[in-house]
């Protein structure tokens, strides 16, 4: 892990990544069981509803296209729209991840211990240049044959659909040579879970040394 200089507080804040079918909600369940997870997706999500001017934003940012009749924004149209081209989808970025990182780090201070660890499930934090607000990154990777078999078992999605949603995100061999900790989830479920675990084993000592300095 690269030595990292932690910001002042007492608990360390973990970014969980991982692209399509990686197994980064499977992750996500098993580091659960042991410290607080938060989904960045689903904050972002309140944040928009709860927030006149983030609504504001977006509306003078892409039109009313993107809003139901309702008022109520809809957020297919909005992706359709933002992530047409880099330069909405970087518009919409710097409305909303603001407001939502500072949500997270509120979240996450209200729920942290000492010495302690929290972990924010976010898909896109390289894509959104978000890394820097974490003190680490873990990131979940999966090969493309892996994904596109487990794709197939589970009969919702096909080859297509699958390549498109990868080709849309950064590569699992960028992901992991950018991040602190590697989980490359191509084997079991055992195998994976043993592997998390030494992850959170590795991120403890670290909060409990950077709580006691």
């Amino acid at each position: 892990m690269p030595d990292r200089k932690y910001p002042k507080r007492p608990y360390l804040l973990v970014a969980l990544t991982g692209g399509f079918g990686s197994g980064k909600s499977t992750v996500s369940a098993m580091v659960a069981e042991r410290y607080p997870v938060l989904n960045s997706d689903l904050i972002a999500a309140e944040v928009i509803a709860g927030s006149d001017s983030v609504r504001m934003q977006i509306r003078e940012a892409f039109g009313g296209a993107v809003f139901d009749s309702s008022g109520r924004l809809d957020r297919t149209a909005l992706a359709r729209v933002a992530f047409a081209d880099d330069a909405h989808a970087s518009k919409l970025n710097r409305i909303v991840h603001p407001p939502t990182i500072a949500e997270i780090e509120s979240r996450a201070h209200g729920v942290a211990r000492a010495g302690g660890v929290v972990i924010v499930e976010s898909a896109l934090v390289y894509e959104a240049r978000l890394e820097n607000h974490f003190d680490a990154v873990i990131a979940v990777v999966a090969r493309q044959e892996t994904v596109l078999r487990r794709a197939a078992e589970a009969g919702r999605f096909t080859e297509h659909d699958v390549l498109a949603r990868l080709a849309r995100q950064l590569a699992p061999e960028e992901k992991a040579a950018r991040a602190d900790i590697v989980l490359h989830n191509d084997g079991t479920m055992e195998e994976l879970r043993g592997a998390t675990t030494m992850a959170l084993i590795v991120l403890e000592a670290i909060a409990r040394k950077h709580a006691g300095a």
